[in-house]
Formats: C-alpha cells, structure tokens, sequence
C-alpha cells in the first residue's frame, strides 16, 4: 500500500468517525450551538452540558487512549523483536485485572480511593514483578516476554478461580474487561494526557537508539549502547503508560497489537515513521470504534465493549493483507528461536529427565484413581471397593492425560516452527474457533453434549479451513500464520465478550463451558483422544528431520531437498488437529501448550524429538495434577482445570527464571 493512499484511507475513516459523532450529538444540540456550549455554557442547556462534559471528554480519551496504546505497541515488538508483543501482554492488564477483582471481593472499601487507583496500584505491582523477574534474567528481550507472559498466566488463573467463586460480584468486570470510555467530566482525560505525555516524551528521547538495536546487538553494543539500560528504560516506560490507561479506561485490546502492523502494512518502515503513522492509527481506531460501540449498544439495547468493536474493525484489514500476501511479512529478526536457555553443566538429560517424569505419571495416575475426598473427608477407594467412581476416574485420568500430550505437542511444535517463545496452539485461532461454536450451540439450540462437541467441532474447522486459506499464497509461512490465527482469535474473543456482557442467564453455563474440564467426558471421547495421542506420538520420528532443518531457514531446507510448502502444510495440520481434538474433548484449555514446552526446555531438552517428547510428558503431568486439584482443593466446588494448570506452570516457571540465567 503507497503511503498517499494510506493518509487518504486515514482521513476518510476520520470523516467517518466526525459525520457519526456530528449526527449523534446533533440530536439534542444543533451544530451552530456547539461553540457557544464550548465557550460560555449555560446550566439551563442539559444537550450543551452533556456536550461539554460527556461527548468531548469522551473524545479525547479515545484519542489519546488510542495514541498510547498504539505508540507502546510500537515501541514494544521494536525493544522485544516479536511481531506478537505488544503493552496487554506483558501482564500488566492481568495485574490491574487481578487487583480489582481481589479488592471487589475482600475489600470494597478501598474503592473510597476510587477504581482507577485500584486499577493503577495492580498494574504498578505487575509492572515491578514483570521488571525483578527480568532483571533477574539479565534484562533482555525474551526474559521480558517470558516474565509478562508467565504473569498473565499466573493472574489470569486467579481471576478465573476468583470468577467461579464469586460469580455475581465480578460479573461487571467483563465490561471493564472489553473497555469502557465513559466520562462524566475532564479530570480524569486531562490526568491521564498529563501523566502520558512525560512518558512518551522520555521514550522518543530514546528514538535513535532503539533504531540502532534493532539492527541488532552487536551493532549496538559497538556503537556504546547499553542495551540492559536502553531495554529497561524504553519498556519501563512503556509498562507506566499501559498501567495508566488500563487503570483508566479497562482492557483495550487489538490497539497495541493492531496499530503497528496496520502502520507498517500502509508503508511506514522506519522506526519514527510506525511511531507517528502508528499513533494516528490507534487514535482513529479507537474514536471511531468508540462511536460505533454506542451506536451498537443503542441498537441491540447491550452494552458493547469498546475494545470488542475497536477488534471487528482494524483485524479483518489485517486478514485481507493477509490473504494477498506472497512473502512473510515479519522482519527477518523474528525468526530465530529465542528461547530461555540453561548452563551445559546444568543440563540433564531428556531421555533421563522423560524416564523420570514418566515414573512420576504413573504414581500420580494411581493417587488419582484412588485417592480422594467425600462426605467424611478424605478416603481411599480401591477397584474392587468402589468401582464405578474409579471408572468414571479412570475415563477421565485418560482425557487428562491425552489431551495435555496433545496440546504440549502442538505447542512444541509451532514454537520449533515460528521460532517465537510466545507462540502456543490458542494463537492459530482454533480454541477461540471451538469456543465461538460452543457459544453459538449454547444460545441456538439444546445445549446438550452431542450439539456442543459439534458446535466446537465446526467452529474449529472453520478457523483451521480459513486459516489454510490465508497462508496458501506465503508457503504457510509460520509469521504469517501466527498473524492470521491472532488477528482471528480477537475476532472471535471480541463476539465472545460481547455476549459475556450481555447479562444473559445463559452466560454462566457458557462460562463454566469455557474453562476447561474433563468432568463430562464420555467413555468413547477417551478413547478417541487417547488414540488421537498415541497417533500423533509415533509420528513425532517422521517429522523430527523437518524440525532440525526447516528452523534454519529457506534456503538451508531448500537445499537439502525438503519440500517446504509440504512439510511446513503437515506440521501446521498436526497442531492444529491436535489442538482441535483437545479442545473438542475439554473446552478452550491451551495454556498447557505454552508452559509445558518452556518446562522442558529450561530442564535443558533442545533436540527436536527429546524436546516434544519432555514436553508431553510435563504436559501430561501438569493437566493430570491440574485435575486432581482442581475437584479436590475445595470439594465440594470444582475449580477450573486450566485456571490450575496455569497457576502451576507459572509458578514453576517463576521459579525457574529466578534461579536461573540467560544463556549466553
């Protein structure tokens, strides 16, 4: 796209945006009284007052809302070098998430302070542990990552046990979740222009040195830039200003992602260009998302969240470069695995490391068919004692089992295949596939097991059909796809919490749906899953040839006679069938394909096989025990399987991190 039909393209969506806002304020105060309702208000004219107070502060909060999120996601996926990085993933929205729902529950008295500081006190206890834990790991890109990455999965696990809890007391907070710019005055948007423009304003002094590291470290270090410094002061400042509008405004998603990529794909290639054409951007998006938002809530009588429509609006431009696109689209830097590493002299074994966490499976199945808790406490039942119970354990130890091989495999190799530590099997899209399905079963139809494995089923293949069609042109190119399968799985989320917010009765047995677990799987779902495991297992040695060389890049596999296009096609096919299968079986539950590869890599396993063979077994391990806790931690209630295995395999990966360091 040629950068005039790019600012021609912006300044119709500004008229857009303007020709809305004008003819929704038109209807209680005329066009020729704006100005005098500006200048000398009267407290006689209530359209003039709302004008003043509501409609204008509103405006700009959008507008600066947007500029920031857009100018952190900028600065982010620059200081990081991942395409997929942007400010919400960095865990400080999970952190101002967490501490409202904490203080909502045990103490709404601190809401005397007001929400915003509430908001802003658990961003700001985010931001800190995401920077310890990277200053930890020597302060670099991936640590960073890894350190917002594990918080997100540590805080969303919490606020997803908390939801289950106290249902009725956090149910607002899926509208604070989607985003929401309401304003009743300009205190609150003159406060937060005031405390972002220093932010902003630090980093740009930054402007040439973060152009300088992104052509990579050596150049930098040659030229006296300390990256540890540049890395610190650049992403601290970008955590400040994501705390700030998260605890002003809630969760807005796509913009920090979005507006980058939407920049670059207009023609904007160096750094300051992305910065100012990128602002821009997520500055129109937001206001003319907003417009539409209120406009949509008036229609259908819901509230729409902000961010729900601010998705619907800039993803599919995404998807439609997409689809044309012949050549990945990702700078070359991204491509290279940067993933936490270990000592050599720390390194075990994988074949040991396997055999042991295989021992450890086998003892932990018998304390799960066996052990567990009733009216008396708990009690052991043996077979011949109890034996339909440890059937009905037995059908659901083999789903667990099955389906955290499956993911962890899935997430292995998409990680080996992009080359990206954040990259696990719900970025393609198929988990928010299946939960759309289920969504759409629940509310169209008897939601009985069959229509809701079936809804799954097609929402699934749909997105995988889709998602084959998006990377035909660029040879399935893993950057991409990963692109693709992101973009649709805001998409899809943005539905989903549209329908979260709409208050209906329906939404906490869909909640419940969401989760993850494997209480109503049927005697033959375990078996297909745990052929389906098997299967995918024993073509691991067929494949690992394709996993050594095709990370190498292009032209290496092009000249050892691989077939790329194939062999990329079979291996994004296997994820995403394994995905599917999973998510058929329990629900959206993919958080184990993101931990248990990182598990079996900081143990030291980095060949291809021992790596995805590790990574099933800590997979079968982490939803197994995840199980287990979940029916019996507070029986009789049932908590979350994923929301455990979240908050388990981060903790030992904060654990990790901190023992550890980076690899040279």
């Amino acid at each position: 796209m040629k950068r005039p039909v790019a600012i021609f393209i912006i300044f119709m969506v500004c008229a857009l945006a303007a020709v809305l806002f004008w003819h929704r304020v038109s209807h209680y105060l005329p066009l020729s009284l704006w100005y005098a309702a500006l200048v000398t208000p009267q407290p006689e004219s209530i359209g003039g007052l709302i004008f003043l107070y509501n409609d204008l502060p509103r405006l700009a909060m959008a507008g600066i809302c947007g500029a920031g999120l857009a100018f952190s996601g900028v600065v982010s996926q620059q200081m990081l070098r991942n395409p997929l990085a942007e400010p919400m993933t960095l865990g400080i929205a999970s952190g101002a998430y967490l501490v409202l729902s904490l203080v909502t529950v045990f103490f709404p008295v601190l809401f005397i302070a007001g929400r915003e500081w509430v908001a802003f006190a658990g961003g700001g206890l985010a931001l800190c542990l995401v920077m310890l834990i990277a200053l930890r790991q020597r302060t670099s890109g991936v640590s960073l990552i890894l350190a917002g990455m594990i918080l997100n999965l540590c805080c969303s696990a919490i606020g997803v046990i908390l939801a289950i809890l106290y249902f009725r007391q956090l149910s607002f907070m899926a509208l604070w979740g989607g985003g929401s710019l309401a304003q009743y005055d300009w205190r609150s948007t003159t406060q937060l222009f005031l405390h972002l423009l220093p932010c902003i304003g630090f980093c740009l002094l930054f402007a040439r040195p973060m152009g300088i590291y992104g052509t990579g470290d050596v150049q930098a270090k040659n030229l006296g830039i300390s990256v540890p410094w540049l890395l610190t002061a650049t992403m601290g400042a970008v955590l400040l200003i994501t705390a700030l509008i998260v605890s002003s405004v809630g969760i807005i998603g796509f913009v920090g992602l979005g507006a980058p990529h939407l920049a670059r794909l207009a023609g904007a290639r160096r750094l300051r260009d992305r910065l100012l054409w990128a602002s821009v951007l997520g500055m129109v998006l937001l206001c003319l998302a907003d417009e539409l938002a209120r406009r949509l809530s008036g229609l259908w009588g819901l509230m729409i969240p902000v961010g729900a429509v601010t998705t619907l609006l800039g993803a599919p431009v995404i998807l439609g470069y997409l689809s044309r696109a012949k050549t990945s689209v990702m700078p070359r830097e991204t491509r290279a695995l940067t993933a936490m590493t270990v000592p050599a002299e720390q390194k075990k074994s994988p074949w040991a490391l396997l055999t042991f966490n295989l021992v450890c499976l086998l003892v932990l199945s018998l304390v799960f068919l066996v052990l567990g808790k009733g009216l008396h406490g708990w009690q052991i039942e043996f077979p011949w004692h109890s034996a339909p119970r440890v059937s009905l354990r037995l059908i659901q130890l083999t789903a667990a089992i099955s389906v955290g091989v499956l993911l962890a495999i899935a997430g292995g190799i998409i990680q080996n295949l992009s080359g990206n530590t954040m990259a696990s099997p719900d970025l393609l899209g198929i988990t928010a596939g299946g939960a759309l399905g289920i969504t759409a079963t629940l509310f169209l139809s008897p939601a009985n097991t069959g229509n809701i494995v079936m809804g799954c089923a097609l929402g699934c293949g749909a997105v995988l059909l889709l998602l084959l069609l998006l990377g035909r042109r660029s040879h399935y190119a893993p950057e991409t796809l990963l692109l693709a399968g992101v973009s649709l799985t805001l998409i899809l989320q943005a539905v989903s919490t549209v329908v979260m917010a709409s208050g209906d009765l329906r939404v906490m047995q869909l909640f419940s749906l969401l989760i993850g677990s494997t209480y109503s799987v049927r005697p033959h779902q375990a078996e297909i899953v745990l052929l389906s495991a098997i299967a995918l297992v024993a073509i691991l040695p067929l494949i690992q040839r394709w996993l050594v060389i095709l990370p190498l890049g292009a032209q290496v596999a092009n000249g050892l006679g691989i077939n790329i296009r194939f062999a990329r096609l079979v291996l994004w096919l296997l994820s995403a069938s394994a995905t599917a299968m999973a998510t058929m079986i329990v629900g959206p539950l993919s958080f184990i394909g993101l931990v248990a590869p990182h598990m079996a890599r900081m143990q030291g396993a980095d060949k291809p096989l021992p790596f995805l063979l590790t990574s099933a077994s800590f997979g079968a391990l982490l939803m197994l025990a995840a199980d287990w806790i979940g029916r019996w931690m507070l029986f009789p209630k049932e908590i979350a399987t994923g929301a455990i295995a979240s908050l388990a395999g981060g903790i030992y990966l904060v654990m990790m991190m901190l023992r550890g360091r980076r690899g040279a």
